[in-house]
């Protein structure tokens, strides 16, 4: 996979721990890249907990010595959900844009109505990758939502304005001014998070379920079957009636909280299966025991 997307230009990759079990009783971590623009699962690495100091410690012993990462020419940037990453990336690789998962910040705003999250987003894809700009559109809700400057009465919003001096305005001003939220935005310019990852994770679960405890060797041969699953699959046509339009579903997102229309795929390919098998057997054969 590494040697034909690299073929092209530099990656840009998003990064995730993912547990063997809920709760802090975890025994391995596997940390998973996946190529943004391919949707492909370029590497993989599973880590046992003893390994390193604790759980916590697992992202940054994955970033401090995989291949991937130390071949820097082959990474541009790279996308995790902040710590404990970024003490790692600043340490060991200046080089390669190290970039936030803004799913992560939008989340913690989420005490706030969805027109101001909804904003956010909308300022991290209209900034063009620029910083000072992303602020400044960021800053400026605080005019939208006082009516400043006036706007027409077609473009007049249904709800409310709030006041200078209301509370409302007040709390709102400090959660939008935040200085560690502006800081975290800096890092957010490119507009992309880890979404595609977490529904890798999903499947991981699939193969390995959290509830049954694996040796490393077995939990290895389910995850890397699972990632191939997902670099066979991921990219399926959208499923077509027989008049050839495209056919939806809905779908209920956690993050939107409620149901959204997405394209209904075609049925997935699981011949890569047969591949697997096949070269069990051929590699049986030829081992002489």
């Amino acid at each position: 996979v590494l040697s034909t997307l690299c073929d092209d230009e530099p990656l840009i990759v998003s990064g995730d721990c993912r547990y063997d079990s809920p709760g802090h009783n975890a025994s391995y971590g596997t940390y998973s890249l996946l190529d943004i623009k391919s949707k492909l699962v370029v590497a993989q690495e599973t880590l046992k907990v003893t390994e390193v100091r604790n759980s916590y410690w697992l992202e940054f012993e994955f970033g401090k010595h995989h291949s991937l990462l130390t071949s820097r020419l082959l990474l541009q940037d790279l996308l995790t959900s902040r710590l404990p990453m970024q003490k790692v990336m600043c340490l060991e690789y200046e080089s390669i844009q190290h970039e936030y998962d803004l799913w992560h910040i939008v989340k913690s705003l989420f005490e706030w109505i969805r027109m101001i999250t909804n904003h956010l987003w909308f300022c991290v894809t209209r900034c063009e990758g620029s910083v000072t700009k992303l602020k400044e559109k960021w800053i400026s809700i605080l005019h939208h939502i006082t009516n400043h400057p006036a706007y027409t009465p077609e473009e007049e919003s249904k709800h409310p304005w709030l006041h200078h001096s209301s509370a409302a305005f007040q709390h709102l001003q400090k959660v939008v001014l935040d200085k560690q939220l502006l800081k975290k935005l800096e890092k957010t310019t490119l507009g992309i998070h880890t979404g595609q990852l977490e529904s890798l994770h999903s499947l991981y679960t699939k193969y390995a379920t959290k509830r049954k405890k694996f040796l490393r060797d077995s939990l290895e041969a389910c995850l890397h079957v699972a990632a191939l699953d997902h670099n066979n699959n991921v990219n399926r046509e959208t499923a077509k009636t027989k008049k050839g339009e495209e056919q939806h579903k809905q779908q209920y997102s956690k993050a939107a909280q409620q149901y959204v229309e997405t394209p209904l795929k075609e049925d997935k390919d699981y011949s890569f299966r047969r591949n697997i098998v096949a070269s069990v057997i051929n590699t049986c054969k030829s081992t002489s025991i």
